[in-house]
């Protein structure tokens, strides 16, 4: 894999296979994808239950309309403490070839994913436990965001 400053590399394609894969089952079980066009509800968006880490955390997805064609995939997390009061931290790593969602699942996210890639454990560590927490994909070519 070749890296540009002041991207750093920490995986190789093949050993991030597993979270990849992982993230992908996830989508179609967790995200609740705004359905601006329903015609069926009267809400701006899906609230889908979760149990992914934390269940007791609130946490919502899907996807900021940057024109009718692009779009940037988001994830929210709310602060395990005192979600009214914590602040608001917006996680913009990755690139070209990395994605933020890369950041909730292996560094700062309510939870991580097991060695095996198969499943996630809660991560203690968690900003999540202070901090309200969006990790949004700004790079439209990049894995959930669309253009």
């Amino acid at each position: 894999m070749k890296c540009f400053i002041p991207l750093k590399c920490f995986f190789d394609p093949i050993s991030i296979l597993p979270l990849f894969i992982l993230t992908l089952l996830l989508t179609a079980n967790v995200f609740g994808v705004p359905l601006s066009n329903s015609k069926n509800s009267s809400s701006p968006y899906n609230i889908v239950s979760s149990n992914l880490c934390d269940a007791s955390v609130k946490q919502y997805s899907g996807y900021i309309d940057i024109n009718p064609s692009s779009h940037m995939f988001f994830w929210f997390f709310e602060a395990r403490n005192n979600p009214e009061t914590a602040p608001l931290t917006l996680w913009l790593t990755g690139g070209p070839g990395c994605s933020s969602i890369n950041g909730l699942f292996v560094e700062i996210g309510p939870c991580k994913t097991q060695n095996n890639g198969t499943s996630t454990v809660t991560n203690s560590d968690s900003w999540t436990s202070e901090s309200n927490v969006i990790f949004l994909d700004q790079v439209l070519t990049v894995t959930l965001g669309s253009i």
